[in-house]
């Protein structure tokens, strides 16, 4: 295991780590696959995880039952429009057009839009329109990196012109309604704590 620190400030404390593995049908060329942690104080969960089972085709598994504690939608929506506010990843903009367009039926917006305000106070971002996560940068970042950076994480990558297309008007909508901002003026103590566990690179499924 390959473990490093990201963020190294008192309270804010980061680190990711890197577990490379061969399975049972051994190694079949390339990179061996591996899982990313990432572990972190600096993060804020407004919502309580949801458990989820584990999704598998695997004919031996039998009636066995794994599940495993995930972000609710309406976290991972919030969570993602949060981290458009200071980067520009494609899959950042994949995930919240999947979740808008394709999985907006199972996500309580209204719950949503206050557990974005509750991120973005804690964070100290500020946000008005939609210009503030389609920003100019963002949108050249992204249609230079789109094909390299889905094409190994997605079976049929989707039109970039489509995508931010789209999501430029949900994401209008999104916002056109009265948002709850937190009244408090400081973040959380440091002790909110949120651990990421996920395969590297992996995005909502296309």
């Amino acid at each position: 295991m390959d473990l490093r620190t990201l963020r190294d400030v008192p309270g804010e404390e980061a680190h990711q780590g890197r577990i490379v593995y061969v399975g049972p049908l051994g190694r079949l060329g390339g990179d061996r696959p591996r899982i990313k942690l990432d572990l972190t104080i600096y993060e804020t969960l407004v919502l309580p995880p949801e458990h989820r089972s584990v999704y598998h085709l695997y004919s031996d598994a039998g009636s066995l039952s794994l599940t495993v504690p995930v972000y609710a939608l309406d976290e991972m929506l919030a969570e993602k429009l949060r981290a458009m506010l200071r980067r520009a990843r494609a899959r950042d903009l994949y995930d919240v057009w999947q979740l808008l367009i394709h999985h907006t039926g199972t996500l309580d917006l209204e719950r949503a839009r206050h557990v974005l305000a509750e991120k973005a106070r804690y964070k100290g971002f500020i946000f008005g329109s939609v210009s503030d996560f389609l920003t100019p940068e963002n949108r050249e970042i992204w249609a230079q990196s789109w094909e390299a950076s889905l094409r190994r994480q997605v079976p049929v990558i989707a039109e970039y012109g489509q995508v931010v297309t789209e999501v430029e008007r949900a994401l209008a909508d999104f916002l056109a309604q009265p948002i709850r901002w937190p009244q408090r003026s400081e973040p959380p103590a440091a002790n909110s704590r949120s651990t990421q566990t996920r395969n590297a690179g992996q995005s909502l499924p296309g």
